[in-house]
């Protein structure tokens, strides 16, 4: 008798855990298996308090090639686009270091600042990046200093 008890038990323990297993029982979010790959979230602001409200602001994670001669020119890995509050995300990229590349469509009336310094950006595997507020800041085109020849 005690030999079935235990494994009644011993079924009932595998058969839990099976069942967990598929169903959102662990710490990956729902059964949903780990990709390695990670993702990249923020507002596009323009100035220092307002979302941009104009959507369609392309962002590009380009590689940050090593130094070498001749050089070696920076390759796209993921892009998104922002939508009409400013908001976006770039998924499926694989964890490193990229440079952050913003995109205006001239049309929009705002420039990235000729000021501003690169965004740095380090994507982790299965975990999402978020960049704090003002990261991304947008200027009026007509603020922007002439640009020299």
């Amino acid at each position: 008798m005690k030999r079935v008890s235990i494994l009644v038990l011993a079924t009932a323990a595998v058969l839990g855990l099976v069942l967990l297993s598929g169903c959102g029982g662990g710490d990956n979010g729902g059964g949903v298996q780990p990709t390695g790959l990670g993702s990249v979230s923020g507002t596009v602001w323009a100035g220092l308090t307002n979302p941009v409200t104009l959507g369609n602001v392309v962002l590009r994670l380009m590689t940050q090639p090593p130094v070498t001669n001749p050089p070696t020119p920076p390759v796209m890995v993921a892009q998104g686009v922002s939508d009409a509050n400013g908001n976006f995300t770039i998924t499926g990229v694989p964890p490193g270091t990229y440079t952050l590349e913003v995109i205006v469509d001239p049309g929009t009336g705002f420039v990235v600042p000729s000021w501003a310094d690169p965004i740095v950006v380090t994507v982790l595997p299965d975990q999402n990046t978020q960049l704090p507020q003002n990261t991304i800041r947008l200027v009026d085109a007509d603020d922007q200093p002439p640009q020299e020849p």
